[in-house]
Order: C-alpha cells, then structure tokens, then sequence
C-alpha cells in the first residue's frame, strides 16, 4: 500500500472515530435514561468520572412549592424543579426518579409541559422506570439551571416514595472530561385523611380583610395550588356580580379582587375546581 493510501485510510478511520465519538456526546447531551442514583442504577459519574461525585463546589437540588413539608395529596399534579448548580459551569444535564419501595414508579411523569426536559424509560431490576432528563438545546445556563416537569401522586394508600435526583455541572467540552456530578434524594409522604379532609372542607383557604371596604384578597396555601381556578362573587339574591379566572398552576393563589363597585352587604366568595367547590361568607361594609 502506497504511503498516500495509507495516509488517506488513517484519516478516514480518524473522521469514522470522531463521529461516534460526536455521536456519544448527541446521546448524552440530549438525556441519558437510569443514571439517577437510585437503588439498582449508577449516577451520571459511571461516564463522568473525572471528579469525585458531590465535590467541586456545587449541588442538585429538588423542591416542589407545592409539596408543602414533602406531602402529596393522591392524584394531584405539582410542578417539580430540578436546580443544577455549580459556579463557572454553562451546561446543565439531569435525570429525576420517583420511586415506590419495591423500586417500580411512584406516580406519574409529565414533561409534555417542559421547556427543558423530557421522559425517557429504563428497565432495573425488572421494573420499567420513567425518567424525566435534559433535553437538547435548552440546558445551557450561567452557574445554574433549573429543569422544570409535572408529577402526579400516585393512588390513596400508597404511602411514602422517594425521590432521586442526578445532575452534571459541564464544562461544555462535548466529552466526558471535567465535569462535576451531584447526586441527592428526598422521602415524600402520604397526606392522612385529616390533612386531605381539611383541604376539601376548605378549612386552608384565607378571604380577608372580612369585613371588607374595598379589596378582597383570598390566599389558598400550597396543599391547594391549583390549576383552572374559578372564584365568583355572589349576593344573597343568587346574582353573580365578580368573577375571575386563575389559569395556570401557582405557588400560592392569591387573588386580589376590586369590590369598590359594589354595595354594602352579604356575599358569598366561590372557589371552584372541577369537583373541589368552596364557599365562604363576606361581609362588605363601606
């Protein structure tokens, strides 16, 4: 084979490495599936493995504003935040479990909603788990970045899950080199029939000022942060006379309505979503 031959294989062997080796970061750039550091799994570090796991300086961090003291009501959706952290770091990957004890999923994954995270699937131990993890192009950021994605709790009864969360703090290098992984997890409990009791009864939502001159604020706490809300404003006559629309999900509904309009008297304040209806007196006095 002539020199010019052996110089033109070496080079095509060259571009055929380099792009499996571009294809592999494709891969992993856009989520990896079973890395989260739950029981059966190994962190992103299996592949990241130049600095000890949870060092240099950062962290993952989940919370949720509406799992108030990590309880969940059954069937209801929370936003989960997935906060990847690390001064000096640009680009953030991530992956998120939910887990009942037995290892199989707790609940329900949604990132349909996300604008930075998506659902893939891996088999451990025999149980088809549901990731939620980064998702291309949107995981760049400066020192941090928050992966945002929807959970419901799992059926009554269930009892306590566990949370399990992995993040890689890059330095964009677009291989595995250098970079920081994080690995944490948090234990969320059942609401008893009381707590789930007192919510549906209403007994956690705030209309003040009562009586009332001019605004009216209602405050409902993040066990009820809901979507789609609907609170009216009626007289005694049945006449509705305010209404406003909550659409979205919020950390805390808080609403402050205008009733300078309106005379003096008894009211009622209705909050409504699907099945979940609230009623309380007001009293208006200018």
């Amino acid at each position: 084979m002539t020199s010019i031959k052996k110089v033109s294989l070496i080079c095509a062997l060259a571009t055929m490495a380099g792009i499996i080796i571009s294809n592999t970061a494709f891969t992993n750039n856009n989520g990896k599936e079973g890395k989260t550091g739950s029981p059966g799994e190994s962190a992103c570090n299996q592949c990241h493995s130049t600095n000890p796991l949870n060092s240099g300086g950062g962290s993952v961090v989940i919370s949720s504003a509406g799992l108030t003291n990590w309880t969940y009501v059954p069937g209801q959706t929370y936003n989960i935040d997935v906060t990847v952290k690390r001064p000096g770091s640009p680009k953030f990957g991530f992956g998120f479990e939910a887990l009942l004890p037995s290892g199989a999923n707790a609940g329900v994954i949604s990132t349909t909603n996300s604008p930075n995270a998506k659902s893939l699937s891996a088999t451990i131990s025999g149980n088809v788990r549901t990731n939620a993890v980064h998702k291309q192009p949107n995981h760049f950021g400066t020192d941090s970045l928050v992966f945002t994605f929807e959970w419901t709790a799992p059926a009554a009864g269930t009892g306590d899950i566990t949370f399990y969360a992995a993040g890689n703090a890059t330095n964009n290098s677009n291989n595995s080199n250098g970079d920081f992984i994080y690995t944490t997890n948090q234990v969320v409990t059942e609401a008893n029939t009381t707590q789930i009791q007192q919510m549906l009864e209403g007994k956690y939502v705030n209309v003040f000022p009562n009586p009332c001159a001019d605004y009216l604020n209602i405050s409902v706490p993040n066990n009820l942060s809901l979507t789609s809300t609907l609170i009216q404003l009626f007289d005694l006559s049945g006449k509705k006379v305010f209404e406003k629309s909550m659409n979205g999900r919020s950390t805390v509904l808080d609403i402050r309505a205008d009733v300078n309009g309106l005379e003096s008297g008894l009211y009622i304040v209705q909050l409504q979503n699907g099945s979940w209806v609230h009623n309380e007196r007001l009293i208006l006095k200018k």
